[in-house]
């Protein structure tokens, strides 16, 4: 049985809309999210259908992947810390206004404004520069999910590149970094993923 739900959100005067298939509790959309298909207008906040489709993905990993319970010790909430992006943070607190991972309530912070390594459950780089590769060393957490779109922070530790291949984004998994973590990803996710390897 394949279920159809359309998930809509307004940015400024424009309208995104996202379809996903739900296979009785599997995940089977964003294997390749369309950037071309989406509105191309710009919106109030100047965001990118690129910008759009990113911060759609980190919504998404919120409802396909499991952080253990330990993490919430710290913070009750489900922190996703932007390190360097200011229309993406603008465009996250849109599409999870009031939602949840489980029961935690969902919120977007500022890296630069945390000082526990272990509030954020997904923390998102777009640039490998000092700042940002020591932030990703300084955050290092078993815990915490590190989301790029930059190749090279994916070789320095992230777990998953948000990896634009023409028109789309595809997730590329650092399957080594995840087995060192406590994150449990679904296996859904894994099949529509792009494994990563150095070697």
């Amino acid at each position: 049985m394949i279920l159809s739900r359309q998930t809509t959100f307004k940015l400024g005067k424009s309208t995104t809309r996202c379809c996903c298939l739900m296979l009785i509790g599997m995940f089977s959309c964003i294997s390749s999210f369309d950037v071309a298909g989406q509105n191309n207008q710009q919106n109030t906040f100047s965001a990118s259908p690129e910008t759009q489709l990113t911060a759609i993905f980190l919504y998404q990993f919120s409802k396909f992947i499991d952080w253990p319970t330990s993490h919430f010790n710290v913070d009750r909430n489900f922190n996703i810390c932007i390190g360097d992006n200011d229309p993406l943070t603008k465009v996250l607190k849109i599409i999870t206004k009031g939602e949840f991972y489980k029961d935690k309530p969902i919120f977007i912070k500022n890296i630069r404004m945390i000082t526990n390594k272990n509030t954020c459950a997904i923390i998102y780089f777009s640039t490998a520069n000092e700042e940002t590769l020591s932030l990703l060393f300084n955050f290092n957490s078993p815990t915490t999910l590190m989301v790029t779109n930059n190749e090279e922070m994916l070789r320095k530790g992230a777990m998953i590149r948000l990896k634009k291949q023409g028109q789309r984004i595809r997730p590329q998994i650092n399957v080594k970094r995840l087995k060192q973590s406590h994150i449990r990803i679904n296996q859904s996710l894994l099949r529509i993923s792009e494994v990563f390897s150095d070697e």
